[in-house]
């Protein structure tokens, strides 16, 4: 078995990019050395492992993608990792991530790449649960001009699921993992062959379409990732997604390629004609989409103790909040600030909340609304001063529930 070589947090790698892997394809200038740090990691999955590095000559981070250990002796792995790469470093498209360069590294099979600042759709859905039938069209819908590019480039993903989109800092969704992918026209020439038999099928069960499943790979085209990215936006929407998205989850999940849309540009186009239609509402970033859940969870559980005490509970339904401009009140200037918090301006949301305990240090709700925010926000500093005036100010049974419900965030503090 081929000795798998040292890579680490800590670790500084000289790596030699293979000719034509950077500076603009094979016409391009002769490949420099590449010296990275490695940071951390990343995460790992079945074709390799990858991790935070920072490129030395350019001062950026970067992520470091390097085939598996188990898998060094696979030539038929070696040659997935080097078609993703290829595949992905001859697209260009900011919903695609970037390769940068790739080559073997002491005969360890390596690729840098973009790094994404944010997570999966899959780990979105696992803290937040769907987002809802407009935040699931948008994200398909970009998703879909991604993979379009990528068929008109003569590259079929293959493994579209929510664990290989993901949503940056900006975000924008990007997909990623071409491990699987199927490459025909001009590019199929700088790829190795197709390493699948006729019969077997590639990609993930739980999104494969009908023909992919049979491994019938004479149908497995453009509308084989037009179904995968249906599945996803069922998934994301929630049931029931309403009649319109439903129209389209159907058309692109049929079971015949044919009854499918055509490309995933129809499909992105079909979905923003029904956004079109829908009242406008500022997307959620990645960051404040799965701390809102959270946090509306803990209020509902909050204003249910106080009902139950017999302290008056919170006025308005966390689960939808109020605009901003919410009227004013006991308790809306909170509620107005948690809307901007869904919303993801957290240092609106902050500043609405210590403006409404500058005019009334004693509002509870907004004290509790503070709390809840910091603790989020990791600023224990705020969430302590916040908590010791609760405790000072407050009989400690109408907010005894809060410390419950809020202990497993971070930067709680009452010390």
């Amino acid at each position: 078995m081929t000795e798998l070589p040292a890579v680490g947090e800590g670790t500084t790698l000289d790596l030699l990019p293979a000719a034509g892997a950077a500076g603009g394809g094979p016409a391009g200038p002769a490949p420099a050395l590449e010296r990275l740090v490695v940071l951390g990691r990343l995460g790992a999955g079945g074709m390799g492992t990858v991790w935070r590095a920072r490129q030395l000559g350019l001062g950026r981070e970067v992520a470091l993608k390097v085939l598996s250990g188990h898998r060094l002796d696979s030539l038929e792995a070696r040659e997935r990792f080097h078609l993703e790469a290829v595949a992905a470093a001859n697209l260009d498209h900011p919903g695609i991530v970037r390769v940068h360069a790739f080559g073997e590294h002491a005969g360890l099979p390596w690729f840098v790449m973009e790094l994404v600042e944010g997570p999966s759709l899959a780990r979105l859905l696992e803290e937040g649960g769907p987002p809802g039938p407009l935040q699931a069209a948008r994200w398909v819908a970009e998703a879909a001009r991604a993979v379009d590019h990528a068929h008109r480039r003569g590259v079929v993903h293959r493994d579209l699921k929510p664990a290989n989109l993901l949503l940056g800092g900006d975000g924008r969704l990007r997909v990623t993992d071409f491990g699987v992918a199927r490459v025909e026209g001009p590019l199929a020439g700088a790829v190795p062959r197709e390493p699948t038999e006729e019969g077997i099928s590639l990609g993930t069960p739980a999104y494969m379409a009908p023909e992919q499943r049979l491994g019938d790979r004479r149908r497995v085209g453009p509308t084989t990732d037009v179904y995968a990215l249906g599945l996803v936006l069922r998934e994301c929407a929630g049931e029931p997604p309403g009649a319109g998205l439903e129209a389209v989850v159907r058309r692109a999940t049929a079971f015949q390629p044919e009854a499918r849309y055509p490309t995933a540009l129809a499909l992105a186009e079909d979905l923003e004609a029904w956004l079109a239609t829908q009242p406008r509402e500022r997307p959620l970033r990645a960051a404040a989409w799965p701390r809102w859940r959270r946090l509306a969870a803990a209020l509902a559980s909050v204003a249910a103790f106080g009902a139950a005490a017999g302290v008056g509970a919170w006025r308005g339904s966390p689960g939808a909040p109020e605009v901003a401009g919410a009227p004013a009140g006991r308790g809306g200037a909170a509620r107005t600030a948690l809307a901007r918090e869904a919303l993801g301006r957290p240092l609106e949301t902050r500043a609405a909340l210590e403006e409404a305990l500058a005019a009334d240090p004693a509002d509870r709700e907004a004290l509790e609304a503070f709390v809840l925010w910091a603790a989020i926000h990791q600023e224990p500093a705020r969430a302590g001063t916040a908590w010791r005036r609760l405790e000072r100010l407050h009989d400690a049974a109408s907010f005894a529930g809060l410390g419950e419900r809020v202990g497993h965030l971070p930067g709680v503090s009452r010390e």
